[in-house]
């Protein structure tokens, strides 16, 4: 299953060191460019690149693959070169739900761009000056304290909102594509993930604070509670709440923290917890919303739950470590 195996590979990049091995191509690279703790990256070949993150597109043809120095296309069936996207450290990206643009975040001075995969330009830009004080002075005499950033860029389903999930001082926005316009504005803090309904229309939100899912509907102008969840009994230092949020296609909603994982169900709104869960650090959907994998302990491994109509949630998921094959 090509979902499963992009998740296992996520166990790849746990680290700035770990390299990843790459068909030669051309050797267009970026090179000489001082990431923000003043330390030389430059990649020499495309055979090997410290690799920070990587997405593959909806169709399996296109992977895009970022390091400290900058982001790059490969052929996904090949693992061949194709291009240099653009160099800097474009820490966030995403594709779009067809796989014809995706979006791109290196700065909030340069904004999230949308590019077209087929031509490698840019179709539209989305600047936020006001988040970062550089954009107005970048060279002062004495640095800035510490502003945010953004770490998630989620694209509803039908490709007409993009939603930008920032932290610190750097808000969480809803945006307008087809007018380039902010639908709507919230404050960062305490941040968790974001998901969009399967219909596009709505967006759920969840963040640390607490144990509540919130959501967003299109036309409307603030979050609202979707459904509530008991809170870990022992609270761990600094944690209070879920962080991890995945909507699934057949309108099934996992939320999690590391200690506890729920499934919400968007139809009826019951609420059904799994058990056994321990150090929890991410959860995705398969493509026809049957299965939920989650990134666990390093000792498990990731977490598969198998769902079927007539059962329901298996009450024993499957692990698998990483570097073997799962048999579904």
């Amino acid at each position: 299953m090509k979902w499963l195996f992009i998740l296992l590979a996520a166990c790849w990049t746990f680290s700035l060191s770990i390299h990843m091995l790459i068909a030669k191509g051309s050797d267009t690279l970026c090179t000489n460019i001082i990431d923000s703790y003043a330390m030389y990256y430059r990649e020499t070949s495309p055979s090997t690149i410290t690799v920070r993150n990587f997405s593959v597109s909806p169709d399996g043809e296109n992977m895009l693959i970022s390091s400290p120095v900058g982001l790059y296309m490969y052929d996904a069936r090949t693992l061949l070169y194709q291009e240099t996207i653009r160099c800097g450290d474009v820490s966030v990206f995403a594709w779009s739900p067809d796989g014809a643009q995706f979006a791109t975040f290196v700065t909030p001075c340069v904004g999230v761009e949308i590019w077209d995969t087929q031509t490698k330009t840019v179709q539209q830009a989305l600047p936020t000056p006001e988040d970062s004080p550089y954009c107005a002075d970048p060279f002062p005499e004495e640095p800035y304290v510490s502003f945010g950033a953004l770490i998630q860029i989620a694209w509803s389903s039908d490709g007409h909102y993009l939603a930008t999930h920032g932290n610190g001082i750097v808000p969480t926005r809803i945006w307008n594509l087809e007018f380039s316009t902010v639908a709507l504005t919230f404050a960062s803090d305490e941040a968790g993930e974001l998901s969009w309904s399967p219909d596009g229309m709505t967006l759920a939100y969840v963040k640390s604070t607490d144990c509540v899912v919130r959501e967003w509907k299109v036309g409307f102008e603030e979050f609202v509670p979707l459904f509530a969840t008991p809170c870990p009994a022992h609270q761990p230092p600094f944690y209070f709440g879920h962080k991890w949020i995945s909507w699934s296609s057949t309108n099934q909603i996992a939320v999690a923290n590391v200690q506890s994982l729920y499934f919400g169900d968007g139809d009826t709104g019951g609420i059904t917890k799994i058990d056994g869960i321990t150090e929890l650090s991410g959860i995705t959907w398969n493509p026809d919303g049957t299965t939920l994998a989650a990134i666990v302990s390093p000792e498990v491994g990731e977490l598969v739950h198998q769902i079927s109509e007539s059962e329901g949630y298996n009450d024993a998921p499957q692990a698998y470590q990483c570097g073997n094959t799962p048999h579904l």
